[in-house]
């Protein structure tokens, strides 16, 4: 079985780049603006929006409602390089939360039957939520009920 963060780096963020630059351009930025922010090269910024590369992924309305926010404030200059990961890691957790990526790694993979590896809705966490993506720390229950079990894990 792939783990989980197999099935993030060749799926799930190039989907959220794919609507991220889809986003940018949509508020006039230029492909070469677009892969100076995000840190990629043009050619990719052009298979974003081309559907060539990161349309496999579908979200829920309030992770589109993150990457549109996220757009904005790229455009606008109120987020810097040093922001941009942690937006991006809270738009991932959330894709966890919404049991997306769980759904796309059974889609990808061969996954047993009550698999918790993406912690997803099964995988009951205390969350510290924050839509401007800053960083939290969940406790995972993934693996148990006991409360003395509870483990502090730390997102991508």
């Amino acid at each position: 079985m792939k783990p989980p963060c197999e099935i993030v780096v060749w799926y799930l963020i190039p989907g959220i780049r794919s609507v991220l630059a889809k986003e940018l351009f949509s508020l006039g930025m230029k492909q070469k603006e677009i892969s100076a922010v995000l840190d990629i090269t043009q050619p990719a910024v052009s298979q974003y929006l081309s559907d060539k590369r990161g349309n496999e992924v579908g979200f829920c309305d309030e992770i589109l409602e993150m990457i549109k926010d996220l757009a904005y404030d790229l455009k606008n200059e109120k987020v810097d390089k040093r922001e941009l990961i942690p937006r991006m890691c809270e738009i991932c957790r959330r894709t966890k939360a919404e049991d997306i990526l769980c759904m796309l790694h059974k889609e990808k993979d061969v996954v047993p039957e009550g698999c918790k590896a993406c912690l997803g809705s099964n995988a009951d966490s205390n969350e510290i939520i924050d839509k401007k993506g800053r960083i939290s720390t969940e406790i995972c229950k993934a693996c148990s009920d006991d409360p003395a079990d509870y483990i502090p894990f730390y997102d991508i």
